[in-house]
């Protein structure tokens, strides 16, 4: 993302999905998220880069392809496990930043149980600061509800681009092992979407966009 091409195709990403709001009457939407069509990858750089004393060790990849689930049946209804994968992205941020991103990437309508998943992430969370033998006060619940007002812009930032892979036909998807030394992820991105992915496109980018407006909004 540091290169200027990739920040370029970040900003153009975002512009487009924003005149994709505007196309379906999201005027409120495409207002208050405007300002983001050529300071996105500038806004989303400098989240990543913020040093708090409570950052942690982050993935900084989490979507579903990077998770692998062990189920307790055939039926693959009810996950028991889960083995989390290819950290090569990882790096020291706010722990916001791989729960946004995952939630972001991940979900739609879920977010409506949003409260409760915050408390069932903090739970865990304070259960692993408990067995590296530190106490859950030095990230409480309300330490978490801070960070998330103020960092979890950068899922909501980093979605429009993300989405287009997540969506992508497997055969239109394309394959980050091929890129060459010093390649922008820009070369990549150039992905046409069927017509049911773009409408998931939308759906998913607009709940997003109302979620950061109704739990970031002063």
């Amino acid at each position: 993302m540091r290169l200027p091409k990739s920040q370029d195709a970040f900003n153009h990403e975002f512009k487009k999905v924003l005149n994709i709001l505007k196309e379906f009457g999201e005027a409120d939407l495409y207002r208050k998220f405007s300002k983001y069509q050529t300071t996105g990858a500038k806004t989303f750089m400098e989240m990543c880069e913020m040093i708090e004393p409570q950052n942690c060790f982050a993935h900084g990849d989490g979507w579903n392809n990077n998770f692998m689930f062990k189920y307790k049946d055939s039926t693959k209804s009810s996950p028991s496990s889960v083995c989390i994968l290819d950290w090569q992205a990882s790096v020291i941020r706010t722990p916001v930043y791989d729960l946004s991103y995952f939630l972001y990437s991940s979900c739609s309508h879920v977010l409506d149980r949003f409260e409760e998943l915050l408390h069932i992430y903090h739970d865990s969370f304070s259960n692993f600061i408990r067995q590296l033998g530190s106490s859950p006060d030095i990230f409480t619940f309300e330490d978490l509800k801070k960070h998330w007002k103020k960092y979890s812009i950068s899922g909501a930032l980093f979605l429009p681009f993300l989405l287009k892979f997540v969506l992508a036909e497997e055969h239109d998807a394309p394959d980050f092992n091929d890129m060459e030394h010093g390649q922008s992820i820009s070369d990549l991105v150039d992905i046409t979407l069927t017509e049911h992915a773009k409408r998931q496109y939308y759906d998913r980018v607009k709940a997003a966009f109302q979620h950061q407006i109704e739990t970031c909004s002063d």
